[in-house]
């Protein structure tokens, strides 16, 4: 067939009624090889034609492709080291959130294990040793016959499924894939529907289901009635949670400077104006600052400084020195990453309840959650504690920050290896190709008197 005033032939294959694809005819003479005759190719509408699905090209297009993809399986397998185990991220859907959190997961295991990144399209898997659209990843689109053999090739050890639709075709191929695996949940169907019963037969198989955020970890209880649940709640790069808090310094003279990320819309933004509004009384009232919030919609005493990431959150912690950041509302997704944030900045946390943050912040000081259906006057009240045991809480600092995380520790008890840990890599968006040499100490050169007098004085 072809389309009316169009030069391009597809053959038309059927199954049965309803199951036609068309495959693009490259060779001509291929076509006539086998016996078409061209007075018999018929003519359709343009319309007709893209409502047939596409199938795969025949001719030499076909050839070359299939030739594309095992050279970059070739260079996929050699950029594996043989010694270090593999871990598959395998996401459901490219959504940015599932993404950013693969990203996230990619960059406090890759010191250990190799990290291959995959994702489905249409049903079939994608392969790739770094990040989706990253300029140097090697990228290699599966065919379904080849899942089992393209797994015992690239010596995939084991598998974290982040879930987002539960979709059949998921366990279709995790079950050619054949490894050990996770569930991760991006996040929890309804209870009515197909989806909830795909998750609680993936919980089935899976080796560990694992919750990334307290609220998260409450819903798959509820979801998954006695299933064991692992608390993935930290899974910082280069884990932040042991990062040393950095509490500006308050003087007695000194107001507190408050950074609130969020709160500007939901019934959130009204305990953030009637906390601003109550706050502006007495000497030492608290200096606010928004970010994430609109300008038009900043009450009295609030100076919104504008979207966090068109910022630089490293230099502006630097500059403005916050005494606490506060997140009034929770994130729309199932892991915070405003809270990532701040972690890595070393910044005292104030959080509302709603936030969901009571595991994952446990233990750490400088930080205080709000009780739930908090008011104003119970908020403003709480910055006034807080201001009291502002330098009795600088004790707990060594005290409390060496608590072990899910990652990458317990997360990778299945990785063994003889392999020493990676050094470093130069690069956050892809994975790296081998194990880096363990850099040399090299002596001090000796500095001379008189730099030293200068250096002293």
């Amino acid at each position: 067939m072809r389309a009316t005033e169009s030069e391009s032939v597809y053959l038309v294959v059927s199954s049965e009624l309803g199951q036609e694809t068309r495959h693009l005819v490259v060779d001509a003479a291929q076509f006539e090889r086998y016996g078409f005759a061209w007075e018999k190719v018929a003519e359709i509408s343009p319309e007709a034609l893209q409502g047939i699905p596409v199938g795969l090209a025949l001719g030499p297009l076909a050839t070359a492709t299939a030739m594309a993809e095992r050279e970059n399986m070739e260079r996929l397998l050699e950029s594996l080291h043989p010694s270090r185990p593999i871990l598959l991220l395998l996401l459901e859907e490219r959504d940015e959130f599932a993404e950013r959190f693969a990203a996230h997961l990619q960059e406090s295991v890759r010191r250990r294990v190799h990290v291959l990144l995959g994702w489905l399209e249409a049903g079939r898997l994608t392969l790739s040793s770094g990040l989706p659209n990253t300029s140097d990843a090697v990228t290699v689109r599966m065919s379904d016959t080849a899942l089992a053999s393209a797994a015992r090739i690239l010596r995939i050890q084991r598998i974290d499924m982040l879930a987002t639709q539960f979709r059949p075709t998921v366990r279709t191929v995790l079950k050619a894939l054949d490894r050990p695996f996770d569930l991760t949940p991006m996040r929890v169907p309804s209870e009515q529907g197909d989806a909830n019963g795909e998750m609680q037969a993936l919980a089935r198989k899976a080796a560990r289901v694992v919750a990334c955020s307290d609220a998260m970890l409450s819903a798959l209880r509820a979801g998954l009635p006695g299933q064991t649940i692992a608390t993935g709640l930290d899974p910082e790069a280069r884990k932040p949670n042991l990062f040393r808090v950095h509490p500006a310094r308050l003087d007695a003279d000194e107001a507190l400077r408050i950074l609130i990320w969020g709160g500007d819309s939901g019934p959130e933004s009204g305990l953030v104006e009637e906390t601003v509004a109550a706050s502006r009384n007495g000497d030492l009232a608290p200096r606010f600052f928004g970010l994430d919030g609109t300008q038009a919609a900043s009450p009295a005493g609030l100076r919104n400084l504008g979207l966090a990431d068109r910022l630089d959150l490293n230099r502006l912690a630097c500059v403005l020195r916050p005494h606490l950041v506060w997140f009034p509302n929770p994130a729309p997704e199932a892991f915070d990453f405003r809270v990532s944030a701040a972690l890595a900045q070393g910044l005292p946390i104030l959080a509302s309840a709603a936030c969901g943050l009571n595991l994952r912040l446990a233990g750490r000081p400088y930080t205080w959650i709000l009780p739930p259906e908090a008011t104003a006057a119970t908020v403003v009240a709480e910055l006034g504690a807080i201001r009291t045991k502002w330098a009795s809480e600088h004790a707990r600092l060594h005290r409390t920050e060496a608590a072990p995380g899910f990652y990458p520790g317990a997360y990778l008890t299945w990785a063994t290896t003889d392999a020493p840990p990676q050094a470093e890599p130069p690069s956050s968006d892809t994975v790296a190709l081998a194990p880096a040499p363990l850099p040399t100490k090299m002596a001090p050169a000796p500095i001379p008197a008189k730099k030293k007098w200068r250096l002293f004085k």
